[in-house]
């Protein structure tokens, strides 16, 4: 069941609460039927002080989903506990927009097997944007932060990284977003797991959104990310992937996309490479003017170069049955 709630306090300022919640049960192997809190949940507070605009945000949910992380293999349960409480506040200076924002993360594993990434992050993130076209504007951000653990296995980190970024509406139907920069993570010598060295590298992704006649659009994206996995370092992957929206057929709105990732990951002094394939189509229909209908199939494959134990198929399919009130 999800809520979505907006209360305005003044013309400018407005409170919003949208909650998603449910139960996940399993058919067979009933042990892993779990409640949810679906990502996307938040708390949030919109204020507008003169030129400066203020989102006061809470973020949350609970999943256990393995999926989320592709260094994870040979378990159902995986996940737990994720809150973001922080705020973004934002100058409009008209040709000019400088950003500041500060987020405080937490992470509880909700199983004893990864309670060693129970952890917790601060960031800071500063961005400066500016229009040097009506159709195109061009940047810099920046950002970092501590990560520390509940337990000594992994070896607590900082971070920062720079870089610039664009947005280019080249025509009416067709923008281009791009991003690039540099990422340095300096690891502590207290894990466990040995940790100690430090790692850095770049980041970029590109990513195109054309908008087609009869209610057609698709996104294309591809690029290099990095982030914290399930050990004390980094992992590093490319991706490239594809959506689609079509909105053409009466009274039935069809979406699909299309993912492919390709990473690294340090497991001790052990290095695994592992590929990941993913593949979604969502139908939707309305059943009555305030009732819909919706059908989803996500589809996940991974292939690990480590051990075929790390390898994994999943097939899902989802019904959901949504009322607006």
């Amino acid at each position: 069941m999800n809520l979505d709630a907006t209360w305005r306090v003044t013309e400018v300022n407005a409170l919003s609460l949208s909650l998603g919640i449910g139960y996940e049960k399993y058919l067979e192997h009933d042990q892993y039927s779990r409640a949810i809190i679906t990502p996307g949940s938040q708390l949030a507070w919109d204020i507008l002080v003169k030129d400066v605009r203020i989102n006061l945000h809470d973020w949350f949910s609970y999943q256990e989903d393995p999926t989320i992380w592709g260094g994870v293999s040979g378990t159902a349960r995986f996940g737990g506990f994720y809150n973001t409480v922080g705020f973004l506040a934002s100058w409009d200076l008209h040709d000019a927009v400088l950003s500041f924002g500060y987020d405080h993360f937490n992470f509880i594993s909700s199983t004893s097997q990864y309670d060693y990434l129970t952890r917790s992050s601060d960031f800071l993130l500063a961005r400066a944007s500016f229009q040097v076209h009506p159709s195109a504007t061009i940047g810099l951000e920046a950002s970092g932060g501590p990560t520390t653990y509940k337990e000594p296995t992994l070896s607590p980190n900082v971070t920062y990284s720079f870089g610039p970024f664009a947005d280019w509406k080249a025509t009416e139907h067709i923008q281009l977003q791009t991003r690039a920069g540099y990422y340095q993570y300096f690891f502590s010598d207290k894990g466990l797991d040995g940790g100690g060295s430090d790692q850095s590298g770049y980041y970029l992704s590109l990513k195109l959104i054309h908008d087609l006649k009869w209610n057609i659009a698709y996104t294309l994206e591809g690029g290099r990310e990095s982030f914290i996995g399930n050990q004390s370092s980094l992992t590093e992957q490319w991706y490239g992937a594809f959506y689609l929206n079509w909105g053409g057929l009466k009274n039935i709105s069809v979406s699909s996309g299309l993912r492919y990732e390709t990473a690294t990951q340090s497991i001790g002094q052990i290095g695994d490479n592992y590929d990941r394939l993913y593949a979604s189509l969502h139908l939707a229909c309305p059943i009555k003017r305030k009732l819909t209908a919706s059908l989803d199939y996500r589809y996940w494959l991974k292939n690990s170069e480590l051990t075929a134990a790390n390898d994994y198929e999943q097939n899902r399919l989802v019904l959901q049955l949504a009322y607006r009130f």
